[in-house]
């Protein structure tokens, strides 16, 4: 299973600072002391104090984990106060909003919570305050939350960060990165987390890795170079992702002629000096997934690796290292909307042709894929709904999220070969639009032949390559379990029917030259705030904040900066 987070290379730090007071970083003086606040006597009433307790205190301890972390950082939990988070105040409160989410902090269902640190001379922190949004998303303290809950400990080791002083960090793994993709993982610190933490709060250190390509075990850890997780941001420690495999689904490609940056593993026993190729896939589900290298002429070796901002991670693998073209195999338990990245890497410089193929967890449902929607004219347009079907079928071969709402299911037999345009239309809310083939009467979810998903009730529209008299299967699937009405319209060649009974519709190609996109939804920009890097999937943003130090610092002034946790939807 891979589940740890890798350290970073001390020489590849990316933490920063709120702000600084000279050559002096934001941070406390002295032990902070946090309360969490009450209505009622309950502090969020989806879980119970004692987990909110201990979620809070873990989010906290990190920070100051002598076993991990070199930080001199102190906290105390205060107990309860019915003060909610305020300015200036000093009672240091995070509460939970459950009732009216304050629009001046961003959209309910986009900001997660927000924290409001203060500092004045020498930007020593004198308060700081937080609030949860409860209103548009489920905490949970679980170890495998739901593809819908957030886990509370990792948000709150976030938002504790820039409690103590930190920004957001450039580096992908650590818990300050200013995304978060679900799971479990900001839990614990990455390397350049504990040095910015370390930076603002000076500790004592263990031994690290002082390089990462001396081929030298330098902290006596027994791992060398990129083997040891304190260089998993050095360069020479990563290997960028060439292409996407996606789940269920093979892809065949070479490793001569390309590039050999990562020659360690912490997974491994033995050195790959041959070159790398990448590939990602993303589960849509929880549960084991088989990962396997074959079509082999020379000795390469399989590696998956969890994906870090473009590359491989080689301090967080798994590894199959058979000897000779023997087929290469690994199965691990992989989670839902995590990405990981499937390395061929040849053993003592070897290259070759290869064939890469994942298996993964099958979505819940599995029911039939009836056209219980019944036929859908060529050149003409039905008016439909989606609720009250079933939600049968969760993942398709040409899509890369679920669709975990209703399906409705057309049948289209187009009577000229050629080139169909579909369309669906006058939507309230996110539908998606797929074709298939037909398997028994059914549609077949692993033959897909096209998909249009934008996003929220944006009409859809997909082409594809049409054989007459063959019938297809016509989808209106919702995402995360919408339902709407809708019009759907098939523009078909030949200017005739394929059902003679059918009504005709006079604006059925009014949609023909809509944007048909299979990947609409790879890119979902929130704008919530000024961010323009926007361009990763299923991500939590923040903004990037600013402040008003400059290099003289502040000096008596206190300084309130509200700093968002941003969530964008998992596509």
């Amino acid at each position: 299973m891979i589940a740890a987070l890798l350290l970073l290379s001390p020489d590849a730090a990316a933490f920063q600072h709120i702000a600084f007071c000279g050559n002096t970083p934001t941070h406390w003086n002295g032990t902070t002391t946090w309360r969490l606040t009450t209505s009622g006597g309950t502090m969020y009433s989806g879980l119970t104090n004692a987990q909110v307790e201990a979620a809070m205190g873990a989010g906290f301890d990190v920070w100051r984990d002598t076993t991990t972390c070199c930080s001199g950082f102190t906290h105390q939990y205060g107990g309860t106060t019915t003060t909610g988070y305020s300015s200036q105040d000093n009672t240091n409160a995070i509460e939970f909003e459950e009732s009216n989410w304050p629009a001046s902090f961003g959209s309910v269902n986009v900001t997660i919570a927000v924290t409001l640190p203060q500092w004045g001379g020498g930007c020593a922190i004198q308060n700081s305050d937080q609030l949860y949004n409860a209103v548009g998303f489920d905490f949970t303290v679980v170890n495998n939350p739901g593809f819908n809950d957030t886990d509370l400990q990792s948000i709150a080791a976030h938002e504790h960060g820039h409690w103590l002083g930190l920004d957001h960090s450039g580096v992908g793994a650590a818990t300050m990165f200013a995304s978060y993709s679900g799971g479990i993982g900001p839990r614990s610190l990455h390397a350049d987390d504990e040095a910015g933490v370390c930076d603002s709060h000076p500790g004592t250190c263990g031994p690290m890795e002082t390089s990462c390509d001396n081929n030298a075990d330098d902290d006596s850890d027994g791992l060398v170079d990129c083997a040891d997780p304190d260089c998993g941001g050095f360069g020479g420690c990563t290997c960028p992702v060439d292409g996407f495999v996606g789940c269920d689904n093979s892809v065949s490609g070479t490793t001569v002629g390309g590039f050999d940056t990562v020659d360690s593993w912490s997974c491994a026993n033995w050195q790959t000096t041959g070159p790398e190729a990448v590939y990602t896939f993303t589960p849509n589900e929880d549960g084991p997934v088989t990962v396997t290298l074959s079509g082999l002429t020379a000795d390469l070796d399989l590696f998956v690796t969890t994906e870090n901002q473009g590359g491989c991670e080689p301090s967080n693998c798994a590894s199959s290292g058979q000897q000779g073209t023997t087929t290469e195999q690994i199965t691990f338990n992989g989670f839902a909307g995590v990405t990981y990245a499937v390395v061929a890497d040849g053993y003592d410089g070897a290259q070759s042709g290869f064939t890469i193929t994942t298996d993964c967890p099958d979505p819940q449902g599995g029911g039939d894929c009836d056209p219980l929607g019944g036929t859908l004219p060529c050149n003409g347009s039905v008016q439909g709904s989606n609720f009250g079907f079933s939600n049968n079928v969760q993942d398709y071969s040409c899509a890369g999220w679920e669709t975990t709402g209703p399906e409705v299911v057309y049948q289209l037999t187009p009577t000229a070969s050629g080139t169909v345009t579909l369309g669906l239309t006058n939507l309230t809310a996110d539908l998606d639009l797929f074709v298939t083939t037909s398997a028994s009467g059914q549609c077949d979810p692993g033959s897909c032949l096209g998909v249009s998903g934008n996003s929220d009730a944006n009409p859809e529209s997909l082409s594809f390559n049409a054989t007459a008299g063959q019938t297809y299967m016509v989808v209106a699937d919702g995402w995360d379990g919408a339902t709407s009405n809708f019009t759907l319209s098939a523009t078909c060649p030949g200017g005739g029917d394929a059902d003679a009974d059918a009504d005709s519709d006079s604006d059925a190609d009014s949609d023909a030259d809509a944007d048909s996109d299979a990947d609409a939804d790879a890119d979902v920009d929130t704008d919530a705030d000024s961010d323009t890097d926007t361009g990763s999937v299923g991500n939590v943003y923040e903004p990037v904040p600013t402040c008003g130090c400059n290099a003289s610092g502040p000096g008596a002034a206190w300084l309130a900066l509200p700093l968002a946790l941003l969530f964008v939807r998992r596509r």
